[in-house]
């Protein structure tokens, strides 16, 4: 599990907004049909079955045997109570399977952060379909808010950088709000505005263009398409990237704060607890507003392989997916993360939403799509532990677990790290360290428990998601360094 608040970083706490209801699923909404060849069906079905079994852990350590667990094993050892998978080949669903009670493979999750790569290609269309270039200045276009005011240096800010994570744009994501709170609008979390929870977002000064990730950013472009188009959002978006993509359940409209009808998968904390309203609510659209399934996702993402002549069926115009599918920076198209991993190329993207974990794999050299969705705070080390699975029985590059020695530490050794961790600015334990049979174990303030192997004297590592930490001692004060982010020990009440 992920216990440092910075580890989440690169799928950013994103999500979606109250103000109108999901409009009711059809009962014709359709899973692609699974091959009946029997042959055919024989041989992905015994894959499938050793991706539901062979899940391993993110760490193997030197001189030790490597168990594997089944997807259930691991959904009870990391409380997560649903998980729905969908893989593809050839344009076609091989197999779409669901864990946990009361779903099925039409049950609709929060899509998160995966949300952008939809709503990039969305916004890229209409661009295009309008004569908005992606690359000109953007203030003209948004006469509701001065991007001069909230970008000091005045640079050019267009729907390119901020698709793109180039723009310079602050609020990496955002926490969301309970049920009951009051929801600002877009503009309000743009500006840091009445009821909004987060700061306004600001442009950095990023002349080289380098990739910072930003969900503010992402507010920023579906502000200018709206005060363009006239149109709410989840209008423009379904006639521009949904329908066209065959995406005929999915939706960004968003459900009303507290119905709780059939056919959606509540959210989970940590300890497996569901969330009070049965999910957060946010009013930021772009970055994670999507309501899908894995199913349908797929559907998306072979649009975007077909716009390049892969297989027939529903499709983008192939002038936007070449926009979408151009790595800007470090490996990050509009929306997508392109990259060559051994020789092939594999997109990809993650998602977090409170109470919901996601992700999405695709190789267009073979023609294959992945996606998992959850319902669950610790769905991101189940996840991880999944698709590990699946890259090793589809013989997919760069998701191999990571190989480390044990070092052996008396009770001496491990005592001194014992004790509460804060976070800066606080002094409240955010996480408090115990000693174990030659390891720490930690207990995060309304999390569960988590395991610290020694590597050293002063690094260990969690066995479960690999995450690794570094402890230092300076002026008396023990601290924490876990992946950039420092803790501090606290006294003892």
């Amino acid at each position: 599990m992920r216990k440092w608040p910075l580890a989440l970083v690169g799928i950013a706490l994103v999500a979606c907004s109250p103000e109108t209801t999901i409009e009711e699923r059809p009962d014709d909404a359709p899973v692609s049909e699974v091959s009946t060849d029997a042959a055919v069906t024989s041989e992905h079905m015994a894959r499938k079955n050793a991706v539901e079994n062979g899940l391993t852990a993110s760490v193997i350590f030197e001189g030790d045997p490597t168990p594997t667990y089944s997807i259930v094993d691991r959904m009870e050892k990391f409380p997560t109570p649903a998980i729905s998978i969908a893989y593809a080949k050839d344009g076609e669903i091989v197999w779409a399977d669901t864990y946990g009670d009361g779903i099925d493979t039409n049950t609709m999750f929060q899509a998160a952060s995966m949300s952008k790569a939809v709503a990039s290609a969305g916004i890229a269309a209409y661009a295009e379909a309008n004569g908005i270039s992606l690359d000109e200045d953007v203030d003209d276009l948004l006469p509701s808010v001065s991007l001069r005011e909230i970008s000091p240096e005045g640079a050019v800010i267009s729907l390119r950088a901020l698709l793109s994570h180039t723009a310079g744009a602050t609020v990496g994501g955002f926490p969301g709000y309970a049920i009951g709170e009051p929801i600002p609008s877009n503009l309000s979390v743009i500006t840091g505005g009445e009821n909004a929870n987060t700061p306004a977002v600001i442009f950095n000064p990023n002349p080289d263009a380098e990739f910072r990730y930003s969900g503010g950013g992402y507010q920023v472009a579906q502000a200018v398409i709206e005060a363009h188009s006239g149109e709410a959002f989840e209008k423009t978006m379904s006639d521009y990237v949904i329908t066209p993509s065959g995406m005929k359940a999915s939706t960004f409209v968003q459900k009303a704060p507290g119905t709780n009808e059939p056919g959606v998968a509540k959210a989970h904390d940590r300890t497996g607890s569901p969330i009070d309203g049965g999910w957060n609510v946010y009013p930021e659209h772009a970055a994670a507003g999507l309501w899908t399934t894995p199913s349908e996702y797929v559907n998306f993402v072979y649009a975007l392989m077909n716009s390049q002549g892969s297989n027939d069926g529903p499709a983008l115009p192939s002038t936007v997916i070449a926009e979408v599918l151009t790595p800007v920076s470090e490996g990050y198209g509009l929306g997508v993360g392109i990259e060559e991993v051994e020789g092939r190329t594999r997109w990809r993207h993650g998602g977090a939403n409170r109470g919901y974990r996601c992700f999405f794999v695709a190789f267009p050299d073979t023609q294959e799509v992945f996606v998992m969705m959850t319902n669950s705070d610790n769905g991101s080390t189940v996840g991880n532990e999944i698709i590990r699975s699946a890259s090793a029985v589809y013989g997919w590059p760069g998701n191999e677990a990571k190989t480390v020695t044990r070092a052996d530490l008396d009770e001496g050794a491990l005592a001194k790290f014992v004790g509460g961790y804060a976070l800066p600015g606080s002094t409240q334990a955010y996480a408090t360290l115990a000693t174990g049979d030659g390891v720490l174990i930690g207990t995060q303030t309304g999390g569960g428990e988590f395991t610290l192997v020694p590597l050293s004297e002063s690094r260990f590592i969690d066995p479960d998601d690999g995450q690794e930490i570094t402890f230092s001692e300076e002026d008396g004060v023990m601290r924490i360094n876990a992946g950039g982010t420092m803790l501090t020990r606290v006294a003892s009440e």
